[in-house]
């Protein structure tokens, strides 16, 4: 069969246009047009997911009736996700952050996004339950994969009876964790690092003034909110963290403006280790003789490590926080400086108890690690003998092949 060049003719044509078939047609009009194979892949992807039945009598004439945006028109996630590229690297001391943004990651569009579809897949259950507890980004990407929605949403646009989303009283509120910590790429003292900043949902409620009772506990991936590369921690740790507690005090629920935005969130915690945690709050070091982030009292130095041996120390309070540094009515020198004041304390952080003293780096890491330099180095704290030492290096080579993709972390062995 012989396609004729002219639309018109084709179009007119009674008996090619009652004998052709559908991808007789298809191959006709990619030759035609001389589409590229991608995109004939990506169409034919569309018409097998959505497998369509429409009335040709009611499709446009031309293309540009056809493209003609009134706000109805097919989801623009192939758009966004064009746009989706990385952010401009903002200059900081001898390195360079880039943010991706917390906003962004709960409404799905952000670069930082680790496990994106499969974080969309978790949240069906809260959209079941009750679909305005999740931001319309959120719902419009869980709405476009149900064909049946999509349909019935279609017959409303062509009657003129679909009108959008009323506007909820209550604007949900997610809870989030953050982790920031160091990470070197290798060995080289003098070698950049990079020090991502990561979230984590963890609940998701009607409002933030909801009974506790009401919140949603959420199991989503970690994502990226921004990173720092360069040798060492950035200097400047308002730079740093500029773009970040910026977006906290936006997303706050005691903003005035809330009802303007789709959703709300705050801070539940900060996990990081020790060199971490002094460097966030601006307090001594783990080596410090005040370095205690949760009592206060002087520590010893004996053999090179200062210990902590009051177990009743009076605990340190978020309310005082502000006030641990030298002064005429205190000799508590927690604080490295008092003009030198965290950028946490702009989102009104809790800076005691927000940040959590984590159990792999104090328990598992820490103290059990130096427990395990007793059995090999210290005679005293049941040092083991070369031979049983061999066989935990065996037992410990044969667990690498089993230690499970949620904590891989793993010791190389005992011996030196």
């Amino acid at each position: 069969m012989k396609f004729t060049n002219e639309t018109s003719s084709f179009a007119e044509n009674e008996d090619l246009r009652h004998s052709i078939s559908f991808i007789k047609l298809l191959r006709h009009w990619a030759a035609f047009t001389s589409q590229k194979q991608s995109d004939m892949t990506y169409l034919l992807t569309l018409l097998k997911l959505y497998e369509p039945n429409p009335t040709y009598a009611l499709l446009p004439s031309t293309g540009k009736e056809l493209m003609k945006i009134d706000g109805n028109d097919w989801p623009t996630s192939r758009n966004k996700q064009l746009k989706n590229k990385l952010p401009p690297a903002i200059p900081i001391d001898s390195g360079k952050y880039v943010h991706f943004g917390v906003e962004n990651a709960i409404n799905g569009i952000s670069v930082g996004l680790i496990n994106r579809a499969t974080d969309l897949v978790k949240f069906f259950d809260v959209y079941q339950k009750n679909s305005n507890l999740l931001s319309k980004s959120m719902r419009a990407r869980i709405e476009a994969l149900d064909t049946t929605f999509q349909i019935e949403k279609a017959k409303l646009v062509l009657r003129g009876e679909y009108t959008t989303r009323e506007a909820e009283i209550n604007v949900p509120h997610y809870e989030m964790d953050i982790n920031i910590d160091e990470a070197k790429l290798n060995e080289d003292k003098q070698a950049a690092t990079i020090t991502p900043i990561l979230g984590k949902l963890v609940s998701i409620k009607s409002s933030a003034s909801s009974d506790e009772g009401t919140k949603i506990l959420l199991d989503t991936s970690v994502f990226v909110i921004g990173f720092y590369v360069g040798v060492g921690k950035p200097a400047d740790i308002n730079s740093f963290l500029s773009n970040l507690i910026s977006e906290l005090i936006l997303l706050s629920p005691t903003l005035n403006c809330i009802h303007s935005r789709d959703f709300t969130v705050s801070l539940r915690c900060v996990i990081a280790d020790g060199p971490m945690r002094s460097y966030l709050k601006r307090t001594k070091g783990h080596s410090g003789y005040w370095a205690c982030d949760r009592c206060i009292q002087r520590g010893e130095m004996i053999n090179h490590t200062i210990l902590f041996r009051n177990v009743n120390a009076k605990s340190r309070t978020d309310d005082d926080f502000w006030t641990y540094y030298v002064n005429q009515f205190s000799e508590d020198d927690h604080l490295k400086d008092p003009t030198d004041v965290s950028p946490f304390k702009e989102i009104n952080c809790r800076m005691v108890t927000c940040f959590i003293i984590d159990p792999m780096h104090t328990v598992i890491e820490g103290a059990f690690g130096r427990r395990l330099e007793g059995f090999v180095f210290v005679s005293g704290e049941g040092k083991l003998s070369t031979t049983k030492i061999a066989e935990a290096d065996k037992r410990i080579k044969f667990f690498h092949a089993c230690r499970p993709e949620e904590f891989d972390r793993y010791i190389g062995k005992l011996s030196t």
